[in-house]
């Protein structure tokens, strides 16, 4: 779940697991849609990955500090 959290395609050039998948794909990351699409995309799987999970204290600790984290900015 996290791992997809801390995917950012705004700065796709950067990370060598975007730019890996990318040579199959070859998405333009410099359209504000797609990175738009992407991260709406990447949010829905770490929210199915949440509540697919069995249930423990550790990811409800995560999700606290995320939910205040974003809360804050």
């Amino acid at each position: 779940m996290e791992f997809f959290y801390n995917l950012d395609f705004a700065k796709a050039e950067e990370n060598e697991t975007i730019m890996l998948s990318n040579k199959d794909y070859e998405v333009n990351f410099k359209n504000p849609k797609i990175i738009k699409r992407l991260n709406r995309l990447k949010e829905e799987k770490a929210r199915n990955i949440f509540e697919n999970a069995h249930f423990n204290y550790e990811m409800f600790d995560y999700a606290l500090k995320e939910y205040f984290r974003i809360k804050n900015e």
